[in-house]
């Protein structure tokens, strides 16, 4: 069989705002009675130093962080109730019973044994079994609240006191349509229930399916080519919208605005090298977010752009002309989304003659669209070229599935900042010979070793490697020997 894993970004995490006794800081309220905070004194073994000591203090919800935690005020009681300090870990337990299964229902009872962190866990196998299982421990939470916020904690009626059993967990096995995905999108049980979450927004999982449910004589090359692949259907349907509630008041007799719009009006959401499209629409896109937002969240605001909220609600609030945000609030008028659309376009036309030139056709993606691989000795500027591999002109972008994504900002350039770890194709009807794989750098972390880097260049280009499955193979491809003994 073959797994495959990514994160279930489930809310595992809630906050609780305690009622501290006034004239007994050691106590807190209760439900109905007033408690003691638990204390204990830990100690942190600090190199070259002597240690150090804190003092961590607990409700029953967890530790009370806001006295040492930036962005909480140290005069109240913020605690913490994590699932990882309320179920045991078993991640080691789940990964040896997972390796060691011999049938899906024993790859099953080990994603099982997952409480946190949250899992997607992906699964095929030789008699061509497939299936999915978000794999977490999932709380009850009351219907009344929602987990975003700061809790009450001390009436008791914001208490997590029940759990979904893992079949409740959404998962499917051998589903009708023949295949099975996961893109860190939100997902939904068979009970109908919608796990609280911070997941990406649909465009990956959306994509994928598209194109998975389009046919089904599916090869290795089709796959290779599926996970480079870097079109969003969702991208283009916001350029839409942009166009549309700009009003059709952008000047259009200015040439340069008129050939964007053009190549924005046929642009098929295609992150390649040569497309210019992009370049256009993650500029017009942060100022049209910018404008709209800055007003209420001021210098916060690229920091909330980085957000999964706000990511999943970007289609929406485009759509929504009489959302809130597009007024700004330090004028005396009005301002409408036509308003702050238009103004973002000028604003975006601007900078990027500015940035690369007056030649639209110039303004290609591989300009602003880089991936560098950082070394911790990279930081230095003079070692950097030794240490870091890159940077390189590299195609995809945020939500395509070669998700090669980048923060959105205002400075016109997008280097890569997360991505796929690997890149991993394994066909169950020929296990020994046609299986290939990738990584974005090289197999060693030694800056002299020739595999430190070699491949990199193949990563950038979405190529692959042949993955040897059989001892056989790989003693008699080997090269060097790492021998450890007692």
């Amino acid at each position: 069989h073959a797994i495959g894993l990514t994160m279930f970004a489930n809310d595992d995490i809630d906050f609780y705002r305690e009622r501290i006794k006034e004239d007994e800081p050691d106590k807190y309220w209760k439900v109905d009675h007033w408690a003691d905070i638990e204390s204990r004194k830990e100690v942190i073994k600090v190199k070259g130093s002597d240690d150090v000591e804190i003092e961590i203090r607990s409700t029953h919800h967890g530790s009370i962080m806001s006295q040492v935690t930036e962005g909480m005020k140290a005069d109240e009681a913020i605690s913490i109730f994590w699932i990882y300090q309320k179920w045991p870990l078993k991640i080691l337990e789940s990964s040896y019973q997972i390796m060691h299964a011999e049938s899906w229902q024993e790859v099953r009872d080990g994603a099982s044994l997952i409480t946190a962190p949250g899992l997607n866990v992906m699964y095929g196998d030789v008699k061509g079994n497939i299936a999915w299982w978000a794999s977490a421990k999932l709380p009850k939470r009351p219907n009344h609240i929602n987990p975003n916020f700061i809790l009450d904690g001390s009436s008791g009626k914001d208490e997590i006191t029940e759990y979904y059993s893992f079949d409740e967990n959404p998962q499917s096995v051998n589903p009708p349509q023949g295949f099975v995905y996961s893109a860190n999108n939100q997902s939904i049980s068979d009970q109908g229930f919608l796990p609280a979450g911070y997941f990406v927004p649909e465009d990956r999982a959306r994509r994928i399916h598209y194109l998975l449910a389009s046919k089904s004589d599916w090869r290795t090359e089709d796959v290779k080519s599926m996970i480079t692949e870097a079109t969003s259907l969702n991208a283009p349907e916001i350029v839409d919208q942009l166009i549309q509630n700009s009003g059709g008041i952008i000047d259009v007799s200015i040439p340069l605005y008129r050939s964007a719009l053009d190549v924005l009006a046929q642009w098929d959401g295609r992150y390649n090298l040569e497309s210019v499209a992009p370049v256009i629409y993650n500029k017009w896109l942060y100022w049209t977010l910018h404008m709209a937002m800055f007003d209420e969240i001021g210098k916060g605001l690229d920091d909330f752009l980085t957000t999964s909220l706000l990511n999943r609600s970007i289609q929406g609030l485009i759509a929504n002309t009489e959302a809130q945000w597009w007024d700004n609030r330090t004028t005396q008028s009005r301002e409408s989304e036509q308003d702050i659309v238009t103004k973002a376009f000028a604003k975006t036309m601007e900078e990027l003659t500015q940035q690369l030139g007056d030649d639209i056709s110039q303004w290609t993606w591989r300009r602003v669209h880089t991936i560098e691989h950082g070394h911790a000795l990279g930081e230095n500027a003079s070692l950097r070229p030794y240490f870091n591999i890159g940077p390189y002109e590299v195609n995809g972008g945020r939500e395509v599935i070669n998700n090669l994504g980048f923060s959105l900002s205002g400075d016109g350039t997008y280097e890569v900042t997360y991505g796929p770890s690997c890149r991993r194709v394994i066909n169950l009807n020929d296990l020994d010979g046609d299986n290939w794989s990738i990584l974005p750098t090289g197999q060693s972390g030694n800056r002299w070793s020739p595999h430190y880097s070699d491949q990199a260049k193949l990563y950038v280009e979405g190529r692959f490697r042949r993955q040897l499955m059989s001892k056989e193979d790989i003693l008699a491809e080997s090269k060097h020997h790492s021998v450890f003994t007692p």
